[in-house]
């Protein structure tokens, strides 16, 4: 009798390893997916500060224009000079943008790779299970048939036994 649950304790052995790792798989892609999740919206928010600074840059360089024609020559170098470094820092901010905006769309690709890639893998893992579980039903049936034929022995045997000691009290001594 031991023998014939052994198969099933396997099988369920089997069964809870392939939870196991689809449930380890699964945590580390929502790991995955929830880091990709906190650095876009990290890239976001520095895209919207970003943007804020270029704005102010904006306005800083219409004001020194301005100033510029008030100004006399000297005044008018000065605010060139002024000029000339917040159009280099409108510059790098709108490179800056830029290059967020790419690691922004970077992220979300990612983003959408893990997605892709935790559903092929959720949907292998399924095909997996339903697998085991037909194996499982196959191996019960197996076991259950294998004891029906097992009792019918022991039930044929029995009764041999007993017609073979009824002939044997028949027999003359």
């Amino acid at each position: 009798m031991m023998s014939d649950s052994m198969p099933k304790a396997d099988i369920r052995a089997a069964i809870q390893q392939v939870k196991e790792k689809y449930n380890s798989k699964e945590q580390r892609l929502h790991a995955e997916l929830t880091q990709l999740d906190m650095e876009l919206a990290e890239e976001s928010e520095a895209v919207e500060k970003l943007a804020v600074e270029l704005e102010t840059t904006e306005k800083m360089k219409k004001r020194d224009e301005e100033e510029v024609l008030a100004a006399t020559e000297r005044a008018k170098q000065e605010v060139e000079a002024r000029l000339e470094d917040v159009r280099m820092r409108a510059f790098a901010a709108r490179t800056e943008i830029e290059n967020r905006a790419a690691t922004l769309e970077s992220l979300r690709q990612k983003s959408q790779d893990c997605d892709m890639e935790m559903e092929k893998r959720r949907q292998e893992e399924n095909k997996e299970m339903e697998k085991l579980k037909e194996r499982t039903l196959r191996l019960e049936s197996m076991l259950d048939y294998a004891a029906k034929h097992v009792h019918q022995a022991n039930d044929l045997v029995t009764e041999s036994v007993g017609n073979a000691m009824d002939a044997l009290e028949k027999l003359p001594s």
